[in-house]
């Protein structure tokens, strides 16, 4: 008997793509995926200014509601992507979170403040709906180019975000900071209108809500407990709750995804070394070259205070401009990828990214007393950083099957937030001890640096060790070309 499959899963011929469609496409996917990292850059900028006009002392929630939304909501729409066609819902998630930028620039409270920001974080799973279209949207030879277009791109996001915000916030405050944001948002939903929609796979067999419920739930579960560990305190019985339930919920997740025909992540590959390494080590390294900016924001932008203060007390802007080398390092390093992941597997790349940002780090707790110092470190670390950005999603092309590239991305987003989270809390502990307070501000001194670079330095090595347990994996052309017939639409 001859199975004829449904019309949505099957696809055209693939035709040859041309330069201008090329450019066109990479330029359309590449703002939205920017666009938490800019949000990130700015909202951070303003977040102290947001709680002097409050008056609270609960500032954390400005991030961590962001972040609650984010998981809990990223299974849902990753395998919504799958069955409706990932334009679709990345238009109706960006809307969302639009709607949360301009709640959060209108407040006159900081609860409704907080009401916009957890909007906003519907936002968060658009830029892992992002690398999962480059497979569909582009052939797959020139599918390694187009992520680490995407990858470059944040070099210029990290080069500009941080003098955007200084000059807002020096001449028109903390409202037109989230205004902007709100302006970056509209861009995205322009960019992401202008694609066309990705094809659905055939998956309209239903839904794995038990499945999305129990996984979003215990990874907000596990970023609550992490986020908050340090104002409620590590023992007390709102966090200890968090983080057991979390553990609990994730465990049951694995039993239902087990036991479902159509689960909205296939647990079983996690079983393969090749991906829970892949999904695994690149969340440690990449959550850590996420957060590690937040050290040299406490060294440069707090005040330089004999016997209390060891930071350098630059402005905003100064610090943007101090950043520049670095993130055109970033920008360089991430093009150059492109180009060498043409003819190298991307596991070798990954490795020597890594360890150069961790090599970096380490570097940065030595030397970063002067803004020489800094640049020349910041450039290592942006190196690696560039390098990868540009080969992280290169590898799971390279070790998962069309149907479970959007789960996985997913996933591996949400692993990366969760350890960013427990990574800033284990940072801020280390750099406390080594504090004076003084009306309430925390001021730290020079070893409270030191030893929080060498924080994130563990951090990314363990990561490395991580991925030195990865097997070998071929290059994603190569990949998706050994692809059984029909896997790819």
């Amino acid at each position: 008997m001859t199975t004829v499959r449904p019309p949505e899963a099957v696809a055209e011929a693939p035709r040859p793509m041309s330069r201008a469609r090329y450019l066109y496409l990479v330029a359309a996917v590449t703002w939205p995926a920017q666009v938490m990292a800019v949000v990130g850059t700015m909202s951070g900028n303003a977040q102290a200014a947001v709680a002097q006009h409050f008056r609270t002392t609960h500032i954390a929630w400005f991030t961590v509601t962001l972040f609650i939304v984010t998981l809990a909501i990223t299974p849902f729409a990753m395998r919504l992507g799958q069955i409706y066609g990932k334009r679709k819902v990345m238009l109706v998630l960006i809307a969302v979170g639009l709607v949360g930028d301009v709640i959060a620039a209108l407040s006159p409270s900081y609860g409704i403040m907080l009401l916009g920001r957890s909007l906003a974080g519907f936002y968060g799973p658009v830029a892992a709906l992002v690398f999962a279209s480059v497979r569909d949207l582009f052939p797959k030879e020139r599918i390694s180019g187009a992520y680490t277009v995407i990858g470059a791109a944040m070099g210029v996001a990290t080069l500009l975000s941080p003098l955007v915000a200084g000059l807002l916030m020096d001449h028109h405050g903390w409202r037109s900071v989230l205004w902007t944001m709100a302006g970056v948002t509209v861009v995205s939903f322009v960019c992401v209108a202008l694609i066309p929609e990705t094809p659905t796979h055939g998956l309209l067999a239903g839904l794995d809500w038990a499945g999305g419920v129990l996984l979003g739930a215990g990874m907000a579960a596990l970023a609550i407990g992490f986020g908050m560990g340090g104002e409620w305190g590590w023992s007390s019985v709102s966090v200890l709750g968090c983080l057991i339930g979390g553990g609990v919920l994730f465990a049951l997740f694995v039993v239902v995804e087990l036991r479902t025909a159509r689960p909205i992540f296939d647990v079983r590959i996690l079983g393969r070394r090749s991906v829970s390494t892949v999904l695994t080590g690149p969340a440690l390294i990449v959550g850590t070259s996420n957060i590690a900016p937040t050290v040299l924001t406490f060294l440069a932008l707090f005040p330089a205070i004999p016997q209390v203060s060891a930071s350098l007390g630059w402005s905003l802007t100064h610090l943007a401009l101090v950043g520049i080398p670095a993130a055109l390092a970033w920008v360089a390093a991430g093009l150059l990828t492109g180009r060498v992941l043409r003819t190298v597997p991307p596991r070798p790349v990954w490795i020597a990214g890594s360890v150069t940002l961790t090599a970096g780090l380490v570097l940065c707790a030595l030397y970063h007393r002067t803004a020489t110092e800094i640049v020349l470190t910041g450039i290592v670390v942006a190196v690696g950083t560039g390098v990868i950005q540009g080969t992280s999603n290169a590898m799971i092309v390279s070790v998962v099957g069309s149907e479970d590239q959007a789960p996985a991305n997913g996933l591996s987003g949400m692993l990366g937030a969760v350890i960013a989270i427990l990574g800033l809390q284990l940072l801020f502990i280390v750099m406390s001890n080594e504090s004076r307070v003084v009306n309430g501000v925390a001021f730290y001194q020079d070893t409270a640096f030191t030893h929080g670079y060498y924080l994130l330095a563990a951090m990314a090595a363990l990561g490395v060790l991580v991925s030195a347990l990865m097997p070998r994996v071929a290059r994603p052309a190569d990949a998706l070309a050994g692809e059984p017939e029909g896997s790819r639409p």
